[in-house]
């Protein structure tokens, strides 16, 4: 059971004769003592503030990459661009390729930054859709998928992709449904996987072929 400290005080100094002075002390000290004990229950007592939410995070999207005379250097040289920028960092010990110092002045920052567009660059139409013709190097292509499909957007789309899945190493794809053997339209769809630029040099006649179209990352 509680006692208040204070009728304590007055039995302790009835039962032992303490003088008044030492009364007053001792009164003075347990009063600051409650004083400061009810003084801390009541700043605990106090709820804290609420914490602040996180701001909402805000979506940078990647800059575009500028063709420049360093990023052509690279795309240009695509065979070995490629393995180089997978372990290429901006240490100025690492050794920049011959095909690429002078159009990056040897820079290892403008180095850097050709190795991250070759991946990211986005792939643009750069021909077609045309029909009766077709854009087949069969000696500079790095993969050839054929296969029939519902349309020509169904296996467009699987193309499309498959060049994006190949990273830097695709810079071009094409894309066409070829004719029957009768040179009819309606055979199967051909995707080409590229490492070189377009040239649209390559493009060829060819009869019955529909809808070819060429990608490249611009």
């Amino acid at each position: 059971m509680f006692k208040d400290p204070l009728n304590t005080l007055y039995s302790f100094q009835s039962e032992h004769h303490l003088s008044s002075f030492s009364t007053a002390c001792l009164n003075m000290f347990l009063t600051s003592l409650l004083s400061l004990a009810f003084a801390t229950a009541a700043v605990v007592a106090i709820p804290g503030p609420e914490p602040t939410a996180a701001p909402e995070l805000i979506h940078l999207d990647k800059r575009a990459c500028g063709a420049d005379n360093c990023l052509r250097a690279f795309r240009n040289s695509i065979s070995s661009a490629e393995p180089f920028c997978r372990t290429y960092t901006t240490d100025t010990a690492a050794t920049i390729p011959t095909w690429a110092s002078s159009p990056c002045q040897t820079n290892p920052t403008r180095v850097s930054s050709a190795c991250g567009c070759l991946a990211t660059a986005t792939l643009t139409q750069v021909y077609g859709p045309t029909d009766n013709t077709n854009y087949t190097i069969y000696e500079q292509s790095i993969n050839i998928n054929s296969r029939p499909a519902d349309s020509w957007e169904e296996y467009f789309q699987q193309c499309y992709d498959m060049c994006v899945g190949y990273g830097a190493m695709c810079q071009t794809f094409s894309y066409a449904q070829m004719a029957n053997n009768d040179g009819t339209p309606g055979g199967l769809y051909l995707c080409y996987i590229y490492e070189t630029r377009f040239q649209a040099d390559k493009v060829a006649v060819a009869p019955g072929w529909r809808r070819n179209v060429v990608y490249m990352r611009n």
